[in-house]
């Protein structure tokens, strides 16, 4: 069968910022469907300057992340017209397969990770086409002749991740030299990688552990360094970012993976996810990684403040910052430790928690600045769906607008802060970060024009009745206006 396999357009501070990755989930779902036999395309809608119509396809698929819904609907409207069978995957129609069945757009809805469920379906339409029935099929759920809707029991995650085939790389040439232009150590294009799935802890603002499950499963550290020399040799990548969603649970395989890679002699930057204890509990895993070539670890700080921690669920060790300096938080002697082996820190922090007051989240500015990492990610808590926060927010989220759920605005209003006045404060906190003098006298702020395009992201796309949020008149006006874009920094079409 013919497949296409779409990402639907995607837009985010990442973009913003000179950041373009492939998509993670059309490229690893569309893997067994070729391995299995099929014909198979990947469009990835962010960066195609008009729309599919899908006219030579039987089958079109779908990866979903929960602020592409809007694009994805419209898609598979037209899918569905041209008469293909619609499949939906990935996190969000995971979570609401029925709002997405409910559509009538959407045939199928392949829960969790798809990739064993993708092949039996696929396999039984293809074998069966007219007698089909996916009754009884795990993971699946689907809307029948009759447009009932219908909910298959789960399908247990996949165990051995080495017999996954890996992301159907081959099937993004047209928009290779997009991705490549994403940089490690300056000049390094940087070709992502994932070696592990799962989180044994359960933040509220996060859905892994719903999605993939508690339990850390690994691949093997030889088919991750075969994986690492196939992206060095045959798409000239030069640096590899890590995109386990928490790559260092566990100490031994990490230590594992650099010790091979230092006997291979495989000079080469690298990127990774990690928490804060894990730094401070493994030391000796933090020294090895910098000795493997680590540059750069990206930390879920979230805040200073202990109660919001808790709040969200974070769960860190303050113990850990016992015989850590001066610091009075493990954040911020975790990016100590980092700095203090060569490695550089992305440090996250979320403005917002529904407990928040604004005093505290001008403390976690604050906090921010005073930890001072190499780069720093503001987002406003948003209750997506799958997490804990979705369930317990339900009642006072403002909008199901789903393009607005990308954490940079505002979905809800809390005892303490409207929507607005958090999406004034994300504004607030990037201006604050970069734009410090001393900063930018050490080489430390983002470019110009990188910060620029940022701050042009978290004014655009707001509430209609938020237009008073544009700057209306002198410099930030003129620097308002749209300029020329390449269709690397944003897609020509939009929803």
């Amino acid at each position: 069968m013919k497949v296409s396999v779409v990402a639907p357009a995607l837009d985010s501070l990442y973009g913003a910022a000179r950041i373009f990755l492939p998509p993670a989930g059309a490229t690893q779902i569309a893997a067994p469907v070729v391995q299995a036999g099929h014909d198979v395309e990947i469009i990835d809608i962010t960066y195609e300057p008009s729309l599919p119509d899908f006219r030579h396809s039987d089958v079109v698929m779908f990866s979903v992340m929960t602020s592409q819904y809007n694009n994805y609907v419209e898609l598979a409207k037209i899918a569905h017209a041209a008469g293909k069978t619609v499949i939906a995957g990935g996190v969000h129609p995971t979570f609401l397969s029925e709002e997405s069945l409910a559509t009538g757009y959407v045939d199928y809805v392949v829960r969790g990770e798809g990739e064993e469920t993708i092949t039996e379906l696929l396999g039984a339409m293809r074998e069966h086409p007219a007698t089909f029935r996916p009754n009884g099929m795990l993971g699946i759920s689907y809307r029948a002749p009759d447009g009932t809707i219908h909910h298959n029991p789960d399908r247990p995650p996949p165990q051995d991740l080495d017999a996954i085939p890996w992301p159907a790389r081959h099937l993004l040439g047209k928009y290779m030299h997009i991705y490549k232009r994403t940089k490690l150590d300056k000049v390094k294009s940087a070709g992502t990688l994932t070696m592990s799935r799962g989180c044994p802890y359960n933040c509220s603002f996060c859905s892994v552990t719903k999605f993939s499950g508690a339990r850390w499963r690994t691949r093997s550290v030889t088919s991750v360094i075969e994986e690492i020399e196939h992206l060095f040799d045959r798409y000239g990548y030069e640096a590899i970012i890590f995109t386990d969603d928490l790559m260092t649970t566990h100490r031994k395989q990490i230590i594992e993976l650099c010790d091979t890679i230092i006997e291979r002699r495989l000079n080469f930057p690298w990127w990774c996810m990690a928490r804060a204890d894990n730094v401070m509990m493994w030391e000796d895993m933090v020294e090895k990684m910098a000795e493997a070539g680590c540059i750069t670890v990206f930390l879920g700080l979230e805040s200073g403040n202990e109660e919001t921690l808790k709040n969200v669920n974070k769960g860190v060790a303050t113990k850990l910052v016992q015989s850590a300096g001066s610091a009075t938080n493990v954040g911020e002697a975790a990016v100590n430790r980092l700095r203090q082996y060569g490695m550089n820190c992305v440090g996250a922090f979320l403005i917002g928690e529904p407990h928040e007051t604004r005093k505290q989240v001008e403390q976690t500015i604050g906090f921010a600045k005073r930890v001072d990492p190499e780069w720093a990610q503001f987002t406003i808590y948003t209750p997506l769906p799958g997490t804990d926060s979705y369930a317990a927010m339900k009642d006072i989220v403002k909008t199901k607008d789903w393009r607005l759920y990308d954490c940079t605005h505002g979905v809800f209003d809390s005892p303490y802060l409207t929507g607005q006045e958090m999406e004034k404060l994300l504004r607030k906190a990037y201006r604050g970060f970069y734009m410090r003098f001393g900063r930018i006298i050490r080489g430390q702020g983002l470019r110009f024009d990188i910060m620029l395009s940022v701050l042009r992201n978290l004014f655009r796309h707001r509430h209609p009745a938020k237009a008073q949020d544009r700057p209306t008149n002198g410099l930030l006006s003129r620097l308002w206006k749209r300029r020329p874009v390449d269709a690397a920094s944003a897609p020509a079409y939009r929803f």
